[in-house]
């Protein structure tokens, strides 16, 4: 078997002598590790790991929040060791005051989610925010932020090894290639950093010096790479799942279905153009009395950002739409993200009806030249807010026909 490995956080900002709180908790910590490694019949209860390395020497781990977050997420010779970030990606909070656990799995999230070296944060967001800016294929944007992360692209699986680990993914890409979703944490990579400082310059990403610097020197964790042998990867939740549903409910409200895909994508004004004249022509088509006819879709649409307004690919999307339909009296829709933030915006999407355009006071293909979808449907009441789902299996697209 192996050894436990424990570490002891405590956060006494009433105290105002450190060291005596650290003696205070130190002693308690004593008597704790006295009753787990207690003798019994059937030998020792626990087998306790208390040599480990607070502030870089050797003794038991009792430490304050700030200090553990300052070694975890440090830089120099008084900081962790790679083994103890590896260690990191398998800790797990064990028991004591919630707000602590809150503050351990910050330092966690910030170590394992750490830019690679020589990348600030605001560095990283800046990139991340041109990315969304650009119009790029969520393909591409994937690329380039696999290959300006230490975790993406295979890397938390290759820090873990050789623990056995399985990966559970829901997916919210289209194609459901499990080295897109999530940027692929636990799957071989591919593409190399050339592809991503090609995608940087097709979508005009300006990267820092920073950036091209890690972008050079960085190494992937390619397919034969035995650190990958232990990792089992499963999609458990995709987009198609969510399609059937929608199918199975319309058929079961007396509609036909028509599927145009789970992966669709595109500039989200461009596809709602499509779809708008599909709808139509379908809408000519049906015979008085016909069933109504259901449009489903799904994937990832993008937006290039042109103005300075508030919006997202679904009520983009959705502007778009209703623009081209311009109020036909027999069409209905609905665009959201699944997780129920669609862009920067806590609002999953937006509803089309005959009225949409009608209703508002403002001008629609202003909003839309503003990239202002989210406020001109917060205007007219007909934003979809979900609040967070905790799922996301992509965009969600529904078009409802109706006979005359």
């Amino acid at each position: 078997g192996s050894d436990l490995d424990v570490v002891f956080l405590f956060d006494d900002t009433d105290e105002p002598d450190p060291d005596k709180a650290a003696e205070v908790y130190g002693a308690f910590v004593r008597k704790l590790i006295g009753w787990l490694t207690l003798r019994t019949a059937a030998g020792e209860l626990f087998d306790i790991d208390t040599a480990l390395r607070p502030n870089g020497n050797s003794g038991m781990l009792v430490t304050s929040v700030a200090s553990f977050a300052k070694y975890q997420t440090g830089r120099g010779s008084n900081t962790a060791w790679t083994w103890e970030h590896q260690a990191l990606t398998r800790a797990r909070w064990c028991a004591g005051f919630a707000p602590l656990e809150a503050g351990f799995d910050h330092v966690r999230c910030e170590v394992l989610c750490a830019p690679r070296d020589g990348i600030s944060l605001a560095q990283k967001q800046a990139i991340n925010a041109g990315l969304l800016a650009s119009g790029a294929p969520i393909g591409n944007m994937n690329i380039l932020r696999k290959h300006l992360s230490r975790v993406k692209g295979g890397q938390l699986a290759a820090a873990a090894y050789p623990a056995q680990m399985l990966a559970l993914m829901i997916s919210d890409v289209p194609g459901d290639d499990p080295a897109f979703i999530g940027s692929g944490p636990t799957v071989a990579e591919t593409t190399t950093a050339a592809d991503a400082i090609k995608i940087a310059t097709r979508w005009q990403i300006d990267l820092p010096a920073a950036a091209l610097q890690a972008l050079q020197s960085t190494t992937t964790v390619g397919a034969h790479d035995p650190r990958l042998s232990t990792t089992t990867n499963r999609v458990i939740a995709a987009p198609a799942q969510s399609l059937d549903a929608a199918a199975a409910l319309a058929v079961a409200h007396g509609c036909d279905v028509r599927v145009l895909g789970d992966a669709v994508e595109g500039e989200a004004r461009d596809v709602a153009a499509t779809h708008a004249a599909l709808a139509i022509e379908m809408a000519e088509h049906l015979q008085p009395g016909a069933k109504p006819v259901v449009l489903l879709s799904g994937g990832e649409l993008t937006v290039t950002r042109r103005g300075t307004g508030v919006g997202g690919p679904n009520a983009e999307y959705s502007l778009a739409l209703a623009i081209a339909l311009q109020g036909h009296l027999r069409i209905h829709a609905i665009a959201c993200d699944t997780d129920g933030v669609d862009g920067a915006a806590e609002v999953a999407g937006a509803i089309v009806t005959p009225s949409t355009l009608s209703r508002s006071a403002r001008n629609a293909l202003a909003a839309l030249a503003q990239n202002d979808a989210h406020s001109f449907f917060a205007a007219i009441g007909d934003q979809v807010i979900t609040g967070p789902t905790l799922t996301n299996v992509n965009d969600f697209r529904a078009i409802l026909i109706k006979a005359p």
